[in-house]
């Protein structure tokens, strides 16, 4: 009986192990007749070196291969799949679990972004999901086992990407995981996502250099696959190097959100773009990148862009406030070198101080603008641009100025450029204008108010070849207009003029020192000079040598600003104000000597209103008036403080080559004293003196023999006499010592009310 138990249990083993060993081969047998089904689910080749039940529930594949290793190729070193309970009730093999372990994928790609998201787009199965079931390509929809992959490691044939510990969980479609990212270093990542869907996060940002110093940050990466290839980035940063240092390190902190749609045969890919700046403000737009024939390089881009709220004081050291908004339009060609820009928007709270624009800051009121700019830029064999603005309108509270503008040059030279500008404003009531007026652009004449109504055209044309053909235009139309209230300090000085009143001027020294000088004139003081009792030669040079339409002008003279502009544009340099006699007077009575282009709006105003209305005075009053204030040398101001200082004569007795003198003095009577002071003149001196001479002898202003061109010792052939003074930078010695010991200006303290 023991032997016969011994034999029976013998023969029970023998047989199980050889079932099982059956077993394994038939289920080796039936995965290889499923194979060819199963390739066409996921889409791959597949194969495998061993196959092994466990349990009888569980099978177990050695040394898995998808893929073909000229595209992509995944090695996994072992497969464990636990079937459904439903192997034994209903004879069929459905994969509960599926287990992989060291799976290690390979691909093929060109290196890019793109390469790598269509080898790994090319890994998943065709097919649709209801987010439960998948169904490749030709197949019914079933429900996908639980998949959980253990120490995975992926690389791409570039070199660029390297993940090592790879671990995850698949639940249906929807997958969790973690990895190292090697190569970029990145550390420790969350993976997350679905079989068309892929979200990444890492310990370590994505860092990408750029160009001129900059890097890109990307913390945050969303890949879709299905049904096209979709790049989200969230929260770019730009950073730059240190060492860096212009206007574009603004832009270092920008963060950005980016989203690009890149179909595999589109031509035109959907961008999306949100940027945050680091002082503020938001920029979201939508667009479209077109590509060249290589499906690679970019070659046009059309995007829409709303501005919001985008605060502008960190953009440049000028600006102290202000915050833009709007919507713009950018077109892009790349080939062609091509930009086209839409703008509608608007300032809101803008403050700009610049000491070339005003002594203080100027704006606050609303500014709106729109219109196209259109720029076209050469290549190599074609180096000529072109930029034009039109359907342009920039409005400053409801006062619109509709703006055209064209530049461009057929080689790219400034020597063949050519310029041409057209403004107009139509004529709106003074109301408007008094709402419109910025803060701060007229800050001495400030609060002014005008009645009335007025507008503007103008118009310049410049060819930066031929600097004498500039063209210059401007008509301003007006309807009863009239300038009705400023400054009241300035009222009462217009209200003066005939009687006495304070001429005030601040000099500087060229270190800094601040040199005040005060003194009375008018009409009613000692040395004061009526212009019928000097040479009447003396006004007629004055007004060759500064304004020669002083007489057809009502102030300002068009002819003035265009030579002005051509002197400037040929030394490159502000050399000439363009001011006519009136605005020099406006200047001397009520301003300040400091270039800057409030002032010469100021002296624009001032000059209409001494001279453009006929309300204060006359051209003869107008005449008088300078030559009794204007300055002749250092603290030298009028006529005849010139005449008793330069030749111990009253104005009445100077002779036409000491008034030549005299004049030839402006526009820089501080700067030209030295001539006095060596006591005798410099070759050009004599040659401008001789010039003003030759002129007055040709308007028969004076005779022949009175314009006898002079010698450098001529004026003064025995020196000066002592008579010069001691000056310090143009300022008399005594008055720039005095200012060094003046104590410092305190703060001003609130007196005390009892």
């Amino acid at each position: 009986m023991k032997k016969a138990f011994v034999g029976i249990v013998t023969l029970l083993v023998a047989c199980v192990a050889t079932g099982f060993i059956l077993l394994d081969q038939i289920a080796d047998y039936l995965i290889r007749e499923k194979l060819p089904s199963i390739e066409t689910r996921v889409g791959q080749a597949i194969d495998y070196e061993t196959v092994e039940i466990v349990d009888l529930k569980t099978v177990v594949l050695g040394s898995v291969t998808v893929g073909k290793i000229e595209s992509a190729l995944v090695q996994i070193k072992r497969i464990e799949v636990d079937l459904d309970d439903g192997v034994y009730s209903q004879f069929k093999a459905v994969p509960k679990e599926v287990r992989i372990y060291e799976p290690d994928v390979q691909l093929k790609t060109d290196g890019s972004f793109r390469g790598i998201a269509r080898a790994l787009k090319d890994l998943v199965p065709a097919g649709k999901s209801d987010g439960e079931t998948f169904a490749p390509t030709g197949t019914k929809a079933r429900k996908l086992p639980s998949l959980i992959v253990v120490d995975g490691s992926f690389k791409d044939s570039s070199n660029r990407v390297q993940i090592q510990s790879a671990t995850g969980t698949f639940e249906g479609l929807k997958f969790t995981g973690s990895f190292v990212f090697v190569r970029p270093d990145q550390g420790r990542c969350i993976l997350m996502g679905n079989i068309s869907e892929v979200h990444l996060k890492c310990d370590r940002a994505y860092q990408h250099d750029i160009s001129m110093g900059f890097q890109v940050q990307v913390p945050e990466v969303k890949i879709r696959l299905k049904p096209s290839i979709a790049l989200q980035l969230r929260g770019l940063e730009l950073s730059r190097d240190e060492t860096f240092n212009d206007v574009f390190s603004l832009l270092a902190g920008l963060k950005a959100d980016f989203d690009l749609d890149w179909s595999e045969s589109a031509t035109q890919l959907p961008i999306k773009i949100a940027l945050q700046f680091p002082w503020g403000g938001r920029v979201t737009g939508t667009g479209h990148l077109g590509l060249g024939r290589d499906r690679f390089q970019p070659r046009t881009l059309e995007f829409a862009a709303n501005v919001s709220e985008l605060p502008l004081a960190r953009l440049s050291s000028h600006i102290q406030s202000g915050r833009l908004s709007g919507q713009y339009q950018v077109n892009v060609d790349l080939l062609e070198r091509v930009l086209n820009i839409t703008a509608d928007g608007r300032l809101d709270e803008f403050w700009l101080f610049h000491k070339a624009l005003s002594e203080k800051p100027v704006g606050g009121v609303p500014l709106s603008f729109s219109g196209q700019l259109d720029a076209e830029i050469g290549q190599l064999e074609k180096p000529g641009f072109g930029l034009r603005l039109s359907n342009a309108h920039f409005k400053v509270g409801q006062l619109v100025t509709n703006i055209k503008a064209e530049v461009g040059s057929v080689d790219g030279s400034l020597e063949t450029t050519k310029m041409q500008l057209a403004l107009e404003s139509p004529m709106v009531q003074a109301t408007v204008l008094n709402e419109a007026l910025p803060k701060g652009l007229l800050p001495r004449l400030e609060p002014i108010t005008a009645t009335g109504m007025l507008g503007l055209k103008a118009g310049l044309f410049i060819d930066f070849s031929n600097f004498d053909a500039t063209r210059l235009k401007i008509e301003m139309p007006r309807k009863h207009f009239r300038i009705k209230r400023i400054n009241p300090d300035i009222m009462r000085k217009l209200r003066s003029l005939r009687s006495s009143f304070k001429l005030e001027h601040t000099l500087k020294t060229k270190t800094g020192i601040e040199v005040k000088q005060t003194r009375r004139v008018g009409p009613n003081t000692k040395n004061w000079v009526k212009i019928d009792t000097v040479p009447s030669v003396l006004p007629e040079a004055i007004r060759i040598q500064e304004d020669g339409g002083f007489f057809s002008h009502k102030g300002i003279s068009e002819f003035h600003i265009r030579g002005s502009l051509i002197s400037n544009l040929k030394a490159g340099r502000f050399r000439r104000g363009g001011s006519t006699i009136t605005m020099q007077l406006a200047r001397n009575l009520f301003l300040t000597k400091s270039k800057t282009l409030s002032r010469k709006f100021q002296e624009i105003i001032m000059a209409y209103m001494l001279d453009g209305d006929g309300v204060y005075c006359t051209k003869f009053q107008i005449l008088e008036l300078y030559i009794n204030i204007v300055e002749l040398g250092p603290d030298i101001y009028g006529i005849k403080e010139a005449a008793r200082h330069y030749f111990d004569k009253e104005p009445a007795a100077l002779s036409p080559v000491e008034i030549a003198w005299i004049v030839r003095l402006l526009p820089g009577p501080r700067l030209y004293y030295r001539s006095f002071r060596r006591g005798q003149l410099s070759y050009s001196r004599v040659k401008k003196i001789n010039s003003l001479l030759a002129r007055l002898v040709k308007k028969d202003l004076i005779a022949p023999e009175q314009g006898t061109p002079i010698g450098a010792k001529t004026l003064w052939p025995n020196g000066n006499q002592g008579r010069a003074k001691s000056t310090i930078d143009g300022i008399p010695s005594w008055s720039v010592k005095k200012a060094e010991k003046a104590p410092r200006d305190r703060p001003k303290t609130d007196a005390l009310t009892p």
